[in-house]
């Protein structure tokens, strides 16, 4: 008899302790890493490292809460005598990792940065681009920075297909019945940048149907007849 009390006993022990056990509380949640602060990108480094006799010349920026798009001339003013330089330099001043397409393999400026300045002759893009559809990427308080010259110059008549040009950074190509220079005048540009945020350990690309987000803005450009 005693030894059925006992073994009564033991497993209304056991039972209490399955229940007990069944109740306990869940583990605490594992500790929560707070959220760094958005990198502040100093872009002293570049002026630094890039400064060239004539200096740099700030035109616009255009921002979101991700990119920052810096756009600089070459010198004070331009005529119809220079090649007109711009640097654009596009930072990611926010938490995420920034993909943008390439394009081209022969792109000396990639297929996300779009910068207009009509009639002006853009000289940076190739006369043949493939679709190789590279892609680079900025992470966190990095920087890149693309040369965008323009020529002075339009086609001496308007044609479904103009004069091809390609990477050409001289005057005297221009200098031929097939082109003339362009009015002097105010001019407006217009820049996009197109980018899509990826997070770790995601593919470094980006794909039809990814919706990117884009960077916009006008800047002013005036061409003088001689120098300033």
């Amino acid at each position: 008899m005693k030894t059925k009390k006992i073994v009564v006993l033991l497993l209304a022990l056991l039972l209490a302790l399955a229940v007990v056990g069944c109740v306990s509380p869940p583990p605490p949640p594992p500790p929560v890493t707070p959220v760094e602060p958005p990198v502040e990108v100093d872009l002293e480094e570049y002026y630094n490292e890039n400064e060239n006799e004539a200096g740099r010349y700030e035109v616009s920026e255009f921002s979101d809460e991700n990119i920052l798009v810096t756009l600089f001339y070459d010198r004070a003013s331009h005529t119809q005598e220079h090649i007109v330089g711009l640097t654009a330099i596009i930072a990611n001043i926010g938490e995420e990792r920034v993909v943008f397409q390439v394009g081209s393999g022969s792109n000396r400026v990639p297929d996300a940065l779009q910068v207009n300045l009509e009639p002006l002759t853009a000289l940076f893009r190739p006369v043949i681009q493939t679709m190789d559809m590279r892609h680079h990427v900025l992470m966190p308080g990095e920087y890149v920075a693309f040369e965008l010259p323009f020529a002075p110059y339009m086609p001496a008549e308007e044609t479904e297909f103009p004069p091809m040009i390609g990477f050409v950074e001289d005057l005297e190509f221009f200098q031929n019945e097939e082109w003339e220079p362009v009015p002097i005048g105010e001019y407006i540009g217009n820049l996009t940048f197109s980018y899509l945020i990826r997070g770790e350990g995601e593919y470094d690309m980006i794909v039809e149907g990814d919706e990117v987000s884009t960077v916009e803005g006008t800047f002013q450009f005036l061409l003088f007849a001689e120098e300033a």
